[in-house]
């Protein structure tokens, strides 16, 4: 529902400038910049206020966490408005982000851990080892230094 007129895009262009400029990771900007756009076609960035902001985010289809994740982004949006002197507030702050259930650990099946195994280089299996029987993440294994890891 539009509330109001909409904000010119250029004002998007110039947040995904702001962005591009700090050295974000492209995905980042996009995606950043694709949930600022969507708010802006249906809103007035300058004027609009948190309840708005509560009222568009419960219009999404969308879970819990991918909520989160959207106010989140309005957050570091409105925030440089404030910055760049668009708005005198950050109407982001006045909501709670989204409660989102814990996600259930999913381990690797054993098939794929000894299809991974056989193809693995004897270094790439203590990666492997670690990983399956320390629960961690595969993010969470790739950061592992040799120096982190004792005989």
């Amino acid at each position: 529902m539009v509330t109001g007129k909409a904000t010119p895009m250029w004002v998007c262009d110039a947040y995904e400038n702001a962005m591009r400029g700090r050295g974000l990771a492209e995905r980042s900007w996009v995606v950043y910049g694709q949930t600022a756009r969507a708010l802006a076609a249906e809103y007035d960035l300058a004027t609009v206020t948190a309840g708005d902001i509560e009222q568009w985010l419960a219009g999404l289809e969308v879970t819990g966490r991918t909520r989160g994740a959207y106010l989140v982004r309005l957050r570091g949006l409105f925030k440089w408005l404030v910055r760049e002197g668009h708005r005198p507030d950050n109407p982001c702050d006045l909501i709670d982000v989204p409660s989102a259930p814990a996600r259930q650990p999913r381990p690797i099946p054993d098939r794929y851990l000894r299809a991974a195994w056989g193809l693995a280089q004897p270094r790439e299996r203590a990666w492997l080892a670690l990983g399956a029987f320390c629960g961690l993440r595969a993010g969470e294994a790739a950061r592992v230094a040799v120096e982190d890891v004792q005989d």
